[in-house]
């Protein structure tokens, strides 16, 4: 593998994120409007009792700022660019490049995704700071933290990038993107933590890989796993992001063979 040449794909995806940035922004306040609507959804919960769910309004507080980070942080606009290709035949462009289509969008999302993150992190710190000073956060969990963030964007790239290739079967993008949106952000804990769910529903999503796209590093982040549990799940992400390696390579190589052209 040709390390400086998908450095290159890198670092132009961050290039293109910067010139698209209005687009980005715009894209971060829909999710910051979403954000103050769970803060005072919450407020108001909380001035009526101590506890919910197990959760303090202070963890809670965490939790949404911290959901608000990564979701923000996977937005990844490469799924809906990707499907519109698919859809029109301009795919065939990019497959004819002498690098992997796979890793090249991966390189991509990565060099976005750094100023998808950055912006991201100013905003949701400044703000948490403002309204509640400087908790006492140790560098273990800041570490785990950063590092099950990096795994949960390459588990929620390797979902991305497999339910976009359906797009090889149909006429519409946007029923099947925003099918898998939706899902997501309920099933990673996006909306609302897991641990507000019936007890069978979290039974049932505990198996499944979007915990660990944000919901399991919340939990790293507001201290409500031991370092053991965090040992093992982290285990039980790197497992997932290999399965879903593995699936979507398959998922894409059937697929892509569908491929269509119009008038040609």
């Amino acid at each position: 593998m040709n390390l400086k040449k998908y450095a290159s794909i890198m670092r132009g995806g961050f290039c293109e994120g910067y010139a698209f940035r209005k687009q980005l922004f715009s894209s971060l306040l829909a999710n910051f409007i979403q954000l103050l609507a769970l803060f005072f959804v919450w407020r108001s919960i909380f001035q009526h009792q101590d506890a919910v769910g197990g959760y303090t309004w202070c963890t809670m507080q965490q939790y949404i700022f911290v959901a608000y980070l990564c979701n923000s942080t996977f937005s990844f606009e490469f799924e809906t660019e990707m499907s519109k290709k698919i859809i029109k035949g301009d795919i065939i462009i990019d497959l004819l490049k002498p690098v992997s289509y796979k890793s090249m969008m991966f390189c991509r999302m990565l060099g976005s995704a750094v100023i998808e993150f950055m912006t991201t992190l100013a905003i949701t710190g400044s703000l948490f700071l403002v309204l509640n000073g400087i908790p006492y956060i140790s560098l273990f969990r800041v570490g785990m933290f950063f590092f099950t963030l990096l795994c949960g964007m390459v588990i929620k790239f390797e979902i991305q990038f497999m339910v976009s290739s359906l797009c090889f079967y149909t006429d519409n993008s946007y029923g099947i993107v925003k099918g898998r949106e939706v899902i997501s952000n309920i099933l990673s804990g996006a909306v609302l933590p897991l641990g507000m769910f019936p007890s069978m529903f979290r039974s049932i999503v505990s198996i499944l890989p979007f915990p660990y796209m944000v919901y399991f590093p919340c939990q790293v982040f507001i201290g409500g796993l031991s370092a053991e549990t965090i040992a093992k799940q982290i285990v039980i992400q790197i497992v997932w992001i290999s399965v879903l390696h593995f699936a979507s390579s398959f998922a894409w190589k059937r697929a892509s063979r569908k491929v269509t052209l119009y008038g040609g």
